[in-house]
């Protein structure tokens, strides 16, 4: 019982600490190209997601933006991971090579 309702205020406190606040961030007043850029790849995402009805042409092709938001967004992401770890390990080589092995002047 005491498990249950642990479970069931964490699950509540996690949806209106994470969806409602990024809910909340995506609806904005479109007031740049930004916010309308974010409001097509938002919809166009939501509508690759959409599988309860024949696809019409208009939903079709909303999909097809939607597949290729996704893929630059975590291309995008991998970049970054990949950018990151590189400067890591540049960080490092240059550790070994001006303090421990004098090489690098």
């Amino acid at each position: 019982m005491i498990i249950g309702i642990g479970t069931a205020l964490t699950l509540r406190a996690t949806v209106i600490a994470q969806f409602t606040a990024q809910l909340k961030a995506s609806i904005t007043t479109l007031t740049s190209i930004d916010s309308v850029f974010v409001l097509v790849g938002t919809l166009a995402t939501l509508s690759y997601f959409f599988f309860t009805f024949k696809q019409n042409p208009v939903l079709k092709a909303g999909s097809e933006i939607g597949k290729w938001v996704i893929m630059v967004t975590f291309g995008a992401a991998f970049g970054n991971g990949i950018m990151g770890r590189i400067s890591l390990l540049i960080d490092r080589i240059l550790l070994v090579f001006q303090k421990w092995i004098p090489l690098i002047k």
